[in-house]
């Protein structure tokens, strides 16, 4: 038994020595990435976008907090030399320096490596916070994606590790949503909410153009709601958004708004919405959620979103060729299959400038 427990404490010594000739160390201490900030300044020229949940709630920022916190982040597609800040915690004090990086693992695109980059601790278990580069591109069309990094440290106080570097932990999955441009108004600082929907309905897509043509589409499938023209969640300029989300009905004003604010929350600039005036009869329609319904409607006017053309996420037109109007003209084709007679008379595109 003594001889067992002498030759078990040789190994241990042993252990401890061939780790101390590996790392130049006593012993290998531990380390954690304490907190990731995506968006830690003004603006979006380096780092992420400024996120919402919804009209009230910020995302909250570190958005990955170690064992917390994992929250979802925003960049415009295409974008390169992303940089985000990081502090890092080590279970003992008295070191003052360490040299870190960190590579994507796993499926996923993501926004860049981490270039290696010089963390001071100056004998403090929390490092300060370090502002650290992503080679790369952030990927190149809209979508909603996720990404996870494996963080590694090759010199602790200007000590090269000898062999691979010191693996200290993974953090992710990241998710996060690539936009086309910077997000516009009325939605500058868009809400996930919004971007759930919008970045997978233009999934893929490049240009405003195409974006907007799903959005219009999927909007009339997928929000799950039934047409209502007695009463609107709009008023003026304004789109009670909150209360859309909530409620299972929608008028034309409502799916107009939802055309222009969900295509400017991932960065169309110029689509509107467009008032037609007048008391006129419709052909036969499927209003949104009706259910093949085709029926004969009275309006007192329509209210569809402009992007040139009409983009009109609340009817199908043409029971015998159904469609979704998608590019069309106001007074060709799309009135040809919506009109049949009274008054008819389209008004100057406008913008929702509040919404809530």
């Amino acid at each position: 038994m003594k001889r067992l427990f002498l030759m078990t404490a040789v190994c241990i010594i042993n252990l401890a020595s061939l780790i101390e000739g590996a790392y130049g160390l006593p012993w290998p201490p531990e380390i954690d990435v304490y907190y990731i900030k995506f968006n830690y300044q003004s603006g979006y020229s380096y780092d992420a976008l400024t996120l919402k949940k919804n009209n009230s709630t910020y995302i909250q920022v570190p958005e990955w907090l170690s064992g917390s916190r994992n929250e979802k982040i925003g960049y415009i597609e295409s974008q390169s030399n992303r940089r985000i800040k990081v502090k890092f915690w080590v279970d003992r004090q008295g070191f003052d320096s360490m040299l870190i990086y960190a590579e994507k693992v796993g499926q996923g695109d993501g926004i860049g490596d981490v270039i290696e980059k010089e963390v001071m601790f100056d004998g403090s278990q929390y490092s300060s916070p370090a502002v650290m580069r992503c080679d790369g591109s952030v990927p190149g069309s809209v979508g909603i994606r996720s990404f996870s990094w494996r963080w590694y440290v090759l010199e602790i106080d200007g000590q090269l590790f000898q062999g691979s570097p010191l693996w200290i932990g993974d953090t992710g999955p990241h998710e996060y949503y690539t936009v086309l441009a910077a997000p516009q108004n009325p939605m500058s600082e868009p809400w996930t909410q919004v971007l759930d929907y919008a970045c997978d309905w233009a999934s893929g897509t490049t240009s405003e153009y195409s974006a907007l043509r799903r959005v219009t589409q999927h909007a009339y499938y997928d929000l799950n709601k039934s047409y209502d023209g007695s009463r609107t969640h709009t008023n003026g300029t304004s789109f009670n958004l909150t209360a859309f989300f909530n409620d299972n009905w929608a008028d034309c004003q409502d799916m107009s708004a939802v055309i222009h604010v969900f295509t400017r929350a991932i960065g169309g600039d110029e689509t509107e919405v467009r008032k037609i005036w007048g008391q006129f009869y419709t052909k036969k329609i499927d209003p949104i959620g009706n259910g093949e319904d085709w029926q004969i409607m009275l309006w007192n006017f329509h209210q569809v979103g402009w992007n040139l053309n009409v983009y009109d996420a609340c009817v199908r037109l043409d029971p015998d060729n159904p469609r979704i109007p998608v590019n069309e003209d106001i007074n060709e084709s799309y009135k040809s299959d919506l009109f049949d007679h009274g008054y008819w008379n389209p008004d100057t595109p406008f913008n929702y400038t509040n919404v809530y």
